[in-house]
């Protein structure tokens, strides 16, 4: 079995902010910004609009209506499933070939890491504790269960 470390959401090229060490210590993991149709306002973290949060955190630099990749998506309550749903995460291009190239496979097990600082509510607000460090976290995990291949129609 390998064990791979990705590192995944906000960090100083996406988002440039970090992601979330809530009040009561649970992490929120900002998913990146990107150019896909999910939005922000989109995705639920424990019944509060991530679009919400990540507005405000960013002070409107990232909107809830900015398009984002959930990626991994390890979260049920994150938007609406189908009974069956399970996380799961993908790569493609440059990152699925590095993956391929690397014998991972069935078995293999992903840690998923990334910037996080703790958050306090100020004001009616979610903001950052100035106080607290940066901090690198292991947030979540996948063991891989089934590798699918993209197909390419024309």
């Amino acid at each position: 079995m390998k064990l791979i470390l990705s590192r995944k959401g906000f960090d100083s090229q996406y988002g440039c902010v970090p992601s979330l060490i809530m009040p009561d210590g649970a992490l929120c993991a900002l998913p990146i910004p990107s150019y896909d149709r999910r939005r922000f306002r989109d995705i639920n973290y424990r019944k509060e609009n991530l679009g919400r949060i990540v507005s405000s955190l960013t002070k409107g630099r990232v909107r809830g209506s900015s398009g984002t990749h959930l990626d991994p998506d390890l979260s049920r309550d994150a938007l609406p499933r189908l009974r069956r749903w399970l996380p799961m995460f993908g790569q493609v291009g440059a990152a699925q070939t590095h993956l391929e190239k690397s014998d991972v496979g069935v078995g293999d097990l992903f840690l998923f890491f990334g910037w996080f600082r703790q958050a306090a509510h100020l004001n009616g607000r979610l903001t950052y504790d100035t106080k607290a460090p940066h901090l690198h976290v292991i947030f979540g995990w996948l063991q891989v269960g089934t590798i699918l291949k993209p197909t390419v129609t024309k």
